[in-house]
């Protein structure tokens, strides 16, 4: 898992040597930093590309969709 116990979550900036021990000893995750490589990153923007692409092609369907209903029956009978 890539998220930390909540302990470590909870006990940062506290300077409590036993504290620190009890996380020690419980076994605490560490996140794992994210890689900043080449594919890594080409991956991240490719995927927050697409996401945005899908958001506004979402917003375009539904703009048209409203203009269809609330449009006049004589344009729409053309």
């Amino acid at each position: 898992m890539s998220t930390p116990d909540r302990f470590v979550r909870r006990s940062r900036d506290k300077d409590d040597a036993a504290m620190a021990h009890k996380g020690a000893r419980s076994g605490a995750r560490y996140v794992t930093v994210k890689g900043r490589d080449d594919m890594v990153e080409s991956l991240r923007v490719l995927t927050r590309a697409r996401a945005s692409a899908l958001k506004a092609h979402k917003a375009a369907i539904e703009q048209i969709r409203s203009l269809i209903v609330s449009a006049p029956d004589t344009v729409c009978d053309q």
